[in-house]
Order: structure tokens, then sequence, then C-alpha cells
């Protein structure tokens, strides 16, 4: 472990000066926490523009810096596996324990509140689908204590909850390697143009969600042609969104030939 701890600082530099470095240092450090309480690909995965880290480790490319610019990560909750695998000495903490692992300065913008916030400004927001029973769900915490983050449900998040998901190994800001888990890209981008034409979103928020639909399907189209959009794995997606796949796939084509680049 020693050597393999070395070889990973050493090549820290490296990684940084030749731009590989893209995860943000607070994100990283997050998900690296997550992955160690063996909480990331089980109870939790990420959503929302984090996630895009991943997909250009598959593709082996950068997104435009505007599709990745944020200062917040989202944190998918599965409370079917609530506590599977947690330390029991973080059980009662939960996630907010977790958070002040990372950086004690974090606290939550209200008591049992689903978004908590660092000194820095970086927000942390832990969101879950909405239950189809919600008299038999779990209770929306990791932890066992009463004041630990509560997620916010949200309606359309089971699509990609239960959507194929993928680990990558994506390179923080320092060099340093960062594991991610994610939604299918597809289902990503398809979930994102959904999210982007709801009349309750903010008008700001949408044309960037609609943007990363583009970008992500284009991502696909370009990079990972095995991928397809008509694939059965794409199932848990409501049909009349999937139909929707065709019309995507035709303006991410027109922004990446528009770009002149891959991206």
């Amino acid at each position: 472990m020693q050597a393999l701890d070395h070889q990973v600082r050493r090549n820290a530099p490296i990684n940084k000066a030749m731009g590989l470095g893209r995860v943000p240092w607070p994100a990283a450090r997050l998900l690296r926490k997550l992955d160690r309480y063996r909480l990331l690909g089980g109870a939790i995965s990420i959503v929302g523009t984090h996630a895009l880290y991943a997909y250009e480790r598959m593709a082996g490319g950068h997104f435009a810096s505007g599709h990745v610019a944020t200062q917040d990560i989202d944190l998918l909750y599965d409370r079917r596996d609530r506590l599977r695998f947690f330390a029991p000495d973080m059980r009662e903490e939960g996630l907010q324990g977790i958070l002040r692992e990372v950086d004690s300065s974090f606290q939550l913008l209200t008591p049992r509140s689903y978004q908590a916030v660092n000194d820095a400004g970086f927000l942390v927001d832990l969101i879950m689908p909405l239950p189809r029973q919600p008299a038999l769900a779990a209770p929306g915490r990791i932890g066992t204590g009463p004041d630990d983050m509560t997620a916010a449900e949200i309606e359309g998040l089971s699509w990609l909850q239960s959507s194929p998901h993928l680990q990558q190994t994506a390179i923080d800001e320092k060099g340093f390697p960062v594991p991610i888990d994610v939604p299918d890209p597809r289902a990503f981008a398809l979930h994102k143009l959904w999210v982007s034409e709801r009349a309750d979103r903010d008008p700001m928020k949408a044309r960037r969600d609609a943007a990363q639909a583009r970008a992500v399907a284009w991502l696909v189209l370009r990079h990972l042609p095995h991928l397809r959009f008509d694939d059965d794995a794409l199932s848990a997606l409501p049909q009349t969104l999937r139909a929707r796949a065709q019309g995507l796939v035709a303006l991410a084509r027109e922004d990446g030939m528009a770009d002149g680049t891959d991206w």
C-alpha cells in the first residue's frame, strides 16, 4: 500500500501539469470520503454537473468550462441501501458527520435541511426520488440521528436511480484520483432534457440543463457509439422521454458541428 500511495503522490503533479485535473478539490475530498465509508455506488451516486467529470473520463476529453462550472454537488440518495455498509461509529451523525470530517465548517442551512454549505460557499445537496408508497418509505436520512441531513424528494429521480450506473476514476484539480459513481450518460442526457422543459424550472438553470443534455448526447454520439439511445437498458425512463432521443441527438449534432469540436 505504501508503494501505491507513493506512486499516486508522484503522479499527481504530472497529472496536474498535463491538465488532467478536473474535479474541484472540495468535491474530490467528499467523494473519497464517501467511498471510504462504502456509501459511493450504494447509498449515494452523483448526479448534476459533477457527473460530467465521469463522462469526460469515459470519452477521454474535456467539456467546455461553461458546462462544468458549479459551486455545488448533488448526491442522489438510495434509501434502499440505508446503513447496509455504513460504519457503526458514523451511523448516528450520518452524512452531516462525514461532511464535517471533510471540512469542519460545513453547516446545514436549516435544521434537518437537505443542503449543507461550508465557509467557502460550497453547497452539498442530498436528494432522492419520490417514494411510490410514502407511508412505507424509509427515512430520507443516511444516519440514525434526527439532526442529520434529510434528503429532498424530487420527481423524476427514480429514472436515474433505476437506470444502469457506472463507476469511473476521475482526476481532481491537484492531480489525485477520485472515484465517481454516476447514472448512464444517456439517461443523464434525457433526464436533463426533461428537467429543462419543466414549467417550474428557473429559466437560467433550464438553459444550462438543455445545454448539458445536448453536450452529453454529443459525447455519446461522437465518442461512445456503442451506447445506443434505443437500448432496452434505458427502460427505466418513460417511453415518451426515450422517444425524444432522436431529436436530442439531432440538436447535439448541430451543436457539435457548429462548434467545430468533438464536444
